[in-house]
């Protein structure tokens, strides 16, 4: 059993660590609770960072109301699942353009969280 949780850990890590794409989970509080190197080198910000900041503010203002109802309608469980794009910011005040390819996150069959690549 150690082994296979061992394998798993590796897993996730290199999935996180290692990916092309940006990646963040986001919980209901709309705080970021995990990001990926890449989401840092995209974003300027530093993992600590995001751990301290709502996801809100690195969205552009003029895109900001449609992420929210779509991310409203994730955590409701509308299926709102799927690719769109936003304007998004970095730490600089840079726009990026973001692909934003969301999922839902469950725990015991309700949904906590959404994550994106």
């Amino acid at each position: 059993m150690n082994s296979e949780l061992t394998e798993s850990e590796k897993e996730y890590r290199d999935l996180i660590g290692n990916p092309n794409d940006a990646i963040i989970v986001d919980e209901p509080s709309r705080y970021s609770s995990l990001v990926n190197p890449r989401f840092c080198e995209m974003t300027g910000h530093s993992v600590e960072e995001t751990k301290r900041f709502q996801f809100s503010s690195l969205v552009h203002s003029d895109d900001l109301a449609m992420v929210e109802e779509n991310l409203r309608r994730i955590l409701a469980g509308e299926g709102v699942c799927g690719t769109y794009q936003f304007r998004g910011l970095s730490k600089a005040g840079k726009t990026i353009y973001v692909d934003y390819n969301s999922g839902v996150i469950e725990r015991e069959g309700r949904i906590v969280g959404s994550r994106a690549l």
